[in-house]
Parts: C-alpha cells; structure tokens; sequence
C-alpha cells in the first residue's frame, strides 16, 4: 500500500501537468481604443469593497490662498528686433515696452482667435491663406496680416494658429487664420 500511495501522486501531478499545459488555448489581450460590452455587472459585495477602498484613500486638502496667474498677451517678446537710440547698447532679455498700437493688435488678434475656436465652421470668422514654398512663420503673418504683424507675439500667434490648422506647416498647405 505504501508504494501505491507514491506512484498515485505521481501519475496525478503528470495528468494534471499535461492537461493544464495541452489544448489550444488563446491568451486574452485588451486592444488599445476598442471597446468592450460589460457581461455582468459587478456583485454589490465587490462595489462596497470599492467604496471603502476609496473612503480610506487620503485626499489634498485644496490650497486656500492659491494664486491666480494670469499672462498678457501684450508683454510676450515680439519678432521685431528692439530699437535702441544712438549710443545705447541693447539691453539683454529686454521686453518692448508695449504701445497702444500693439495692444489694439494683440486684443483684436486675441479676440478673433476665441471666436474662431468657438465657431471653427463659421466661415465669416477666417481666410484661407496658402503658404508659399520657403515661407516661415514670420513672413507668413507679415502677408496674412501687414507689417504690423512683427508686433504679435510669435509663440502666442504660432501655437493658436497651430490649435487650429494642426501641427503642420509646410509649402503648398491652406492655413485658416482669424478676420481681424
């Protein structure tokens, strides 16, 4: 008997082991963006477990006296180099000082843009400019907008502009850029 026990073991582990590791069995794998349908809902047991679990979890009390940052978009550098009188050396990181003039420009370009991505099918809000072959940012918004375009702020104006036509900018591509 005491040898049968032994040999029973062992011829049980070796079944098991085949039929555990034989068949075709597939492997599950969630796919990015493809949606799954919920078979059964979770059991009430499991969403009370759930619950105390986020009960328990510790939360940040939010900041009392946070401040608000707040950015003009009048006061970014501009494309245009700083004009210094005769005699005077160019002061480093020097920021233009703004003019009624820039202000008007940088609020009404500002403004335009908000309307725009409001309503981005209205087609009263923008025209279609291409950009010619050789063409950068500057020289582009020099001819969609006139010579008082070095006033806007370059990194503002791109990344709005980039916000509504997309990322690209290259020869040949229609860019829609707000009426001021």
């Amino acid at each position: 008997m005491a040898c049968i026990r032994p040999f029973f073991i062992q011829v049980s582990i070796l079944t098991s082991v085949l039929f555990s590791c034989s068949g075709d069995r597939s492997t599950f794998r969630l796919e990015k963006g493809k949606t799954y349908t919920l078979k059964s809902w979770p059991d009430s047991a499991y969403i009370a477990n759930l619950d105390s679990m986020a009960a328990a979890e510790p939360l940040k009390a939010p900041e009392k006296n946070a401040p608000e940052i707040s950015i003009s978009p009048i006061n970014y550098p501009t494309m245009s180099p700083q004009k210094n009188p005769a005699g005077q050396k160019p002061v480093d990181g020097a920021v233009a000082k703004p003019t009624p003039e820039k202000e008007q420009l940088a609020e009404r370009f500002q403004a335009a843009v908000e309307k725009l991505l409001a309503e981005p099918s209205n087609v009263a809000l923008y025209r279609e400019i291409t950009v010619e072959p050789g063409e950068d940012w500057p020289t582009f918004l020099k001819r969609a907008y006139g010579p008082n375009a070095t006033q806007l702020p370059i990194f503002v104006v791109k990344s709005q502009l980039q916000s509504i036509n997309g990322p690209e900018f290259k020869a040949g591509q229609v860019m829609r850029v707000p009426k001021l």
